[in-house]
């Protein structure tokens, strides 16, 4: 009977244990502190493209003309040798549309476009501007070396920033413009929109 007892009582103790340390316990607060100091990814310096044959009549209806950008925020004028491009006009006036990307020093960035395929009138004429985009259409500019490195718009691009966040990467975009033959005197107007984004798991 005795042995009965004890056993009793080690069962009640060990039920009553767990209750009475549910009843005690303790929390404290742990705060997050994460510090980024490198320069946020932003697209600067936005101008828009301008386009003006200069008089000599090389924006004529049916006529494609391939206006290059340089990399300095204006037309080429002394072609591409041995990139076997095709032709387009010296003689443009006005500027291709440019922007400046920055961020994080080395990081790896892609740039996407979406384009206007034709432009429309300002002022209600007839008729649109047609635009397409080759290889030669766009180009971003080596901060270090100043060369201009071509790509097609359409695919985009995917570029690494200096190790100077200071010092942002240099964008001019142009096209190739045909004149639709019903296209009255006007001022014809599309939008381009601009994409950059981190790469992923660069």
């Amino acid at each position: 009977m005795k042995t009965f007892m004890f056993v009793f009582a080690v069962i009640l103790v060990i039920g009553l244990t767990p209750r009475m340390h549910a009843q005690e316990n303790h929390s404290i607060d742990l705060t997050f502190e994460v510090d980024v100091s490198q320069a946020p990814l932003d697209i600067e310096a936005a101008s828009d493209l301008e386009l003006d044959d200069g008089g000599t009549g090389a924006l004529a209806p049916g006529i494609p003309i391939a206006a290059v950008p340089d990399g300095a925020d204006a037309w080429l004028q002394n072609g591409l040798g041995g990139t076997g491009t095709n032709a387009y006009q010296p003689n443009l006036e006005g500027q291709p549309a440019s922007f400046d990307v920055s961020g994080a020093a080395g990081a790896s960035v892609v740039v996407s476009f979406a384009l206007p395929y034709a432009l429309y009138p300002e002022n209600n004429q007839t008729g649109v501007v047609h635009v397409d985009y080759n290889g030669t259409s766009a180009c971003w500019v080596d901060a270090n070396s100043g060369t201009a490195n071509y790509f097609n718009p359409k695919q985009g691009t995917t570029i690494t920033l200096g190790t100077d966040p200071g010092t942002p990467v240099h964008f001019n975009l142009g096209g190739v413009f045909t004149v639709d033959p019903s296209a009255g005197a006007d001022v014809y107007m599309g939008v381009a929109i601009v994409t950059v984004a981190y790469a992923v798991n660069q």
